[in-house]
């Protein structure tokens, strides 16, 4: 299908999974996991997406997964490029005679070196402009708080790969601060917990299916759950059942990081602006905000409000698609003034 105009877009490019929004189809969100397999002779692309995760831990030789993103910022740009040009197509398919403008998030530790990296990666995948947006900017609009206002707004983005905990003002990033305390980590010492006292080797997503599913930060239920590995010692397939007091131990000193990391960000809040956030609290997006717990645990450490977002893995991307609906009603606001005059 050949069509004059591409749609613009709205992405959330993030470590763990990319959220794209195409402006003129309802606002619906496709996801995706950030993840590549290709050739490992001939670098061809096999696969991305969804249908590469399933491939992790299970690909013969000859092929390898990759995750082009680390810490919230682009680790190979190739496959990086080659993951958002094929996400892109599949949100908007179809030759395009003018490409789509692109608003994405950005974390707001990035470099200027990672900002232009970003920015070319979306002009090599088919932008035809690219704007950056701060991800707490645009986790606070997504959510439906008005930025606008010269009032203050706590938003923690809880990440697969960076935890930003940022105050936001008058459409800007007052202050943040950046740990990597995010959801990778947390998965990767859970795989290492097992191998370590069980002695079973477990991948990432039966350590990830683990976290979702037993980690219960406020109470102990007594939930077990049956975790499939290979067996150290002899080498073969093995299930133990592993409980969720273990997982809560071994996650215990980085939640309490992360506590330190939000009361950290909270201090750094200008005193002007400390009487909005003790009134209107704070607010918590992306996918790890969902862990069972987390929201008392914070709340009785911080002594303040706590929320999270009705859709807090789609609050980014949300919020960087009404940032781009607002620069085309500002723009066709200035067009029409132009032509009244």
């Amino acid at each position: 299908m050949i069509s004059l105009r591409a749609t613009d877009l709205a992405i959330d490019l993030g470590t763990a999974n990319t959220h794209i929004i195409t402006l003129d189809k309802s606002d619906r969100v496709l996801s995706e996991p950030t993840v590549v397999a290709l050739d490992i002779q001939n670098q061809d692309i096999v696969a991305f997406g969804e249908e590469a995760y399933e491939m992790v831990g299970k690909t013969p030789k000859g092929l390898q997964v990759v995750f082009p993103l680390e810490d919230g910022v682009i680790s190979d740009f190739d496959l990086a490029n080659t993951f958002l040009k094929q996400f892109m197509t599949k949100a908007d398919p179809g030759l395009h005679l003018i490409r789509p403008s692109v608003t994405i998030s950005i974390p707001t530790r990035i470099t200027d070196v990672e900002r232009r990296a970003l920015e070319d990666c979306c002009i090599e995948s088919g932008a035809r402009e690219v704007v950056l947006l701060e991800q707490p900017l645009a986790a606070a609009m997504g959510a439906g708080i008005s930025t606008q206002e010269a009032i203050g707004n706590m938003v923690v983005c809880l990440g697969a790969g960076l935890v930003e905990a940022a105050i936001v003002s008058l459409d800007g990033i007052v202050s943040s601060r950046s740990s990597l305390v995010a959801g990778r980590l947390l998965d990767r010492e859970i795989a290492r917990y097992i191998k370590e006292t069980h002695e079973l080797m477990i991948g990432p997503q039966m350590a990830e299916k683990l976290k979702n599913t037993l980690v219960n930060v406020h109470q102990d239920t007594g939930q077990t759950m049956k975790t499939h590995g290979r067996d150290l010692r002899s080498g073969l397939p093995k299930i133990i059942d592993i409980h969720e007091h273990e997982i809560f131990q071994v996650l215990e000193p980085y939640l309490a990081e992360l506590v330190n990391h939000i009361i950290a960000a909270l201090e750094t809040t200008p005193p002007e602006l400390s009487s909005d956030i003790l009134r209107r609290g704070i607010l918590l997006t992306g996918g790890m905000a969902k862990m069972k717990g987390l929201l008392d645990l914070l709340q009785e450490a911080v002594q303040i409000p706590v929320h999270v977002a009705k859709q807090p893995e789609h609050s980014v991307v949300m919020g960087c698609a009404m940032d781009r609906k607002q620069q085309l009603e500002m723009g066709n606001k200035k067009y029409n003034e132009k032509k009244k005059d």
